[in-house]
């Protein structure tokens, strides 16, 4: 069974504050393009622990995830664009790590773009407001698209649930009458008719008592 972890709160509360994403000031800064100092790269740990995803899913990879991302959330709090990423990031590990391999594979693709998009956010020098919430907004979408494919799928498993053993098989309806059946039916006509032959001989005996 898929189990949806994501959070209904966390996608209407991010929903609802793009526009005022999009209202804000969209001038590019004069060093958007140059990359940020190596040294300062906040990111190295979590990029790890993305590519160990890639190669296996265990619990200390995924617990490493999910308590990086919850750092990284502290970090960037006066960030909303950056800490709106982690909040994706850390709400797909948590699927994740409750699933694990039995995630459906989309959230595997998701959570790559999610980190690839913030990455290119953090090491990117005066990026402009206007990119940054164009690219927070695609990548929203596609996290909407993966969250209603598994409560679709949650509510198939669920409505399979709801149907009786009995009623998930059904035998075909037949004319033919079972041999079973059939037999029944000839002892009761047999029966009828032994019945209806001790009433007759009754019925002559008395005639002839009467002569």
């Amino acid at each position: 069974m898929v189990r949806e972890n994501f959070d209904d709160a966390l996608v209407n509360e991010i929903d609802g504050r793009l526009d005022n994403l999009f209202g804000e000031d969209e001038t590019p800064h004069k060093d958007a393009g140059k990359s940020k100092n190596p040294q300062d790269y906040p990111l190295r740990e979590l990029k790890a622990i993305v590519l160990s995803i890639d190669w296996e899913i265990t619990d200390d990879v995924m617990n490493r995830f999910v308590d990086q991302t919850a750092r990284l959330k502290k970090r960037y709090r006066g960030d909303k664009i950056p800490f709106t990423f982690l909040q994706l990031l850390g709400s797909i590990g948590e699927y994740i790590r409750t699933n694990k391999a039995k995630s459906h594979q989309d959230a595997f693709k998701i959570l790559n773009s999610l980190f690839t998009k913030l990455d290119k956010m953090v090491r990117t020098e005066g990026l402009a407001e206007s990119e940054k919430k164009k690219i927070l907004s695609v990548e929203l979408k596609k996290y909407k698209i993966l969250k209603d494919k598994l409560a679709s799928s949650k509510a198939v498993v669920q409505k399979e649930k709801r149907i009786k053993p009995e009623e998930k098989i059904k035998p075909e309806k037949t004319d033919t009458i079972p041999i079973e059946a059939f037999a029944d039916a000839m002892d009761q006509v047999r029966q009828l008719i032994r019945v209806e032959f001790k009433a007759l001989r009754d019925e002559l005996k008395l005639w002839r008592k009467g002569k």
